[in-house]
């Protein structure tokens, strides 16, 4: 069954940035960012220093 961006963010449930996630899933991405929230997201990611 394929899975759309709505349903993959709602399944993520990471609040307002639940849709990065999902794209970054989606489209088989990788995940650049700066916030430790996006360590659940499954997908390959590229960690820069977290914000304060």
């Amino acid at each position: 069954m394929k899975r759309y961006l709505l349903d993959t963010s709602a399944f993520l449930a990471l609040r307002n940035d639940a849709w990065i996630g999902a794209s970054a899933i989606l489209n088989d991405c990788t995940l650049v960012h700066k916030d430790p929230e996006f360590e659940a997201v499954t997908c390959d990611q590229m960690r820069l220093p977290y914000k304060k």
